[in-house]
């Protein structure tokens, strides 16, 4: 199981920053940096993440080369990708067990790797996640809103049962949560992790459009396949596997 070793801020620019630091300087796996605030946070893609007082923002510095035999490098590398998917289930499972039972039916993943919360017919941004690679390993970066985020996002305390739960909580369970995913994700294709991510996913059954640079794919979201890729049904009926871009629900598919 992965070791954990923290590091406390009160304030930095990212604490995805901190960790590409730490992997340079060749530290082991498990290093994790949270702070009370960032001033330059971002999540996927570079976007810029809000990053107030009141929310969790942690990065953990990951070195799954270093775990898996030599033999087993080149499917490792294959499947790096996915692990942004398998983040995601991991902190809606470690937000999920905070709260009362209820609101896990609110709580939804939405490819490849964003957790979101069912409102008014739509959905809020609970929390954002980003991967990325180095030459030394990984960084994962998770921000997940705990306090009152403004009136366009969802936060823990507004949910079933989150009235009480601090960021400390929230950091405890989230990474726990990975913890156990990780080991998992190390030692089994994403196939093993498939029918989880399509059962809390915010996107099947919606018309979604998917937008990469100038190319937009649109269809009806039937999930993802084995390999974590988003599987959109066309209007001719063809099934079009996404690998990578910016997914946007369009509509409820009639």
């Amino acid at each position: 199981m992965i070791a954990y070793r923290t590091t406390q801020l009160d304030q930095t620019d990212s604490t995805n920053n901190r960790v590409k630091e730490l992997l340079a300087a060749d530290e082991a796996e498990g290093a994790v940096v949270v702070a009370r605030r960032q001033v330059g946070g971002y999540g996927r893609r570079g976007h810029a993440w809000e990053s107030p007082e009141g929310g969790l923002y942690c990065s953990v510095l990951l070195r799954p080369g270093a775990r898996v035999p030599a033999g087993a490098q080149a499917e490792l590398a294959a499947k790096v990708p996915t692990l942004s998917l398998v983040a995601g289930l991991a902190v809606r499972r470690g937000v999920c067990r905070v709260l009362a039972p209820e609101a896990a039916a609110q709580v939804k993943v939405k490819w490849p790797n964003d957790v979101l919360v069912a409102r008014g017919g739509g959905f809020a941004k609970l929390c954002g996640i980003s991967l990325e690679g180095m030459p030394e390993g990984l960084c994962l970066g998770v921000g997940v809103n705990v306090a009152d985020a403004g009136p366009a996002l969802a936060c823990v305390q507004q949910l079933p049962g989150g009235a009480g739960v601090s960021v400390r909580d929230v950091a405890a369970s989230v990474l726990d949560a990975f913890a156990e995913m990780y080991e998992a994700w190390l030692v089994q294709p994403f196939a093993a992790f498939r029918s989880e991510f399509d059962d809390v996913s915010a996107l099947v059954g919606r018309m979604v459009s998917v937008r990469e640079g100038a190319d937009v794919t649109e269809g009806v979201c039937a999930g993802v396949d084995e390999h974590g890729r988003l599987l959109l049904r066309q209007a001719d009926g063809t099934l079009c596997a996404i690998t990578s871009g910016e997914a946007h629900i369009e509509r409820i598919a009639p």
